[in-house]
């Protein structure tokens, strides 16, 4: 069989269990997009795009914030290339200036503050989709910039909420799965599939300071 499970989006929206607006999905790649789950279409509004979501006869909503890894790939590529793009190493340095252990280290404090600016735009543009969802009981990291610990407790901190991060990355893939068991009746419904395939994995958190 050949089945159409939706987008990258729609589907690591559902892999990572954005099944309505109780939750929203903050995903950090080379931009970053913030995303929910509806019932019913919204009522349109600027920087909202509403698609299909993988589930059939609910709606994803979606805002984008400006570039954000790509900001990053740029920061390092300019003040730190010894690094030679080496994501861990920057967040090993943005670590000691958060909590307060390098000072008087200009360039180092420029890395710290270029993660604190790319959480300040992210957690404000929640304000530009629908109230229902901007009240989501829990908020999901995906993306890759998700892999760095020190940006999601970053992000905890400026949202001033728990955040939620799968172990198992691959949330696109599991959505698309999860639609394809679902449509070949492996499973009579989207949620059961969905627990079953995430039925081993588990989330860290990230709590605010």
């Amino acid at each position: 069989p050949v089945i159409t499970a939706g987008g990258d989006q729609q589907c690591a929206a559902f892999g990572n269990g954005i099944l309505d607006s109780s939750s929203l999905l903050i995903n950090s790649g080379t931009g970053a997009y913030l995303l929910s789950c509806l019932e019913t279409p919204p009522e349109v509004q600027d920087h909202v795009i509403c698609n299909t979501a993988a589930i059939p006869g609910r709606y994803l909503v979606e805002t984008s914030v400006s570039p954000c890894a790509h900001r990053l790939n740029t920061f390092l590529a300019n003040c730190y290339p010894e690094l030679q793009g080496s994501h861990s190493k920057l967040d090993d340095i943005v670590t000691e200036v958060y909590y307060g252990q390098r000072q008087n280290d200009a360039r180092a404090q420029s890395a710290c503050g270029l993660y604190q600016s790319l959480a300040a735009a992210i957690c404000p543009a929640k304000s530009r989709l629908p109230l229902c969802c901007q009240q989501a009981e829990r908020i999901y990291l995906s993306g890759g910039l998700s892999q760095s610990a020190i940006y999601n407790q970053i992000l905890a901190d400026t949202a001033g909420r728990t955040l939620y991060r799968w172990r198992n990355v691959q949330s696109t893939a599991i959505g698309a799965f999860a639609s394809a068991a679902v449509t070949l009746a492996l499973f009579p419904d989207y949620l059961s599939a969905l627990k079953a395939v995430r039925a081993y994995d588990s989330c860290d958190l990230y709590h605010p300071h």
